[in-house]
């Protein structure tokens, strides 16, 4: 099944990454609550990140404005 229009859906972008990471799917109520949708946002990309083999320090990169763009783009585009 493709996936890849999920990106442009907000929720169902998490849901995809939730999934990716084998994290429960309530845990998009958790991104409602103010303070702890971003502790929720970084633990995700976290566990998504190491899903993918990086070091940690790639969550950091991922959550600098403008730098996460061609962060995401690294990620996503990198061959194996």
């Amino acid at each position: 099944m493709e996936y890849s229009w999920f990106a442009f859906i907000p929720i169902l972008n998490f849901v995809l990454m939730l999934q990716i990471v084998k994290k429960p799917v309530w845990w998009i109520i958790l991104l409602i609550i103010p303070i702890v949708n971003i502790v929720i946002a970084i633990m995700v990309t976290y566990y998504f990140v190491k899903k993918l083999g990086k070091s940690g320090w790639w969550v950091i990169l991922l959550m600098i404005p403008f730098v996460n763009i061609i962060a995401w783009g690294m990620l996503a585009f990198e061959e194996k």
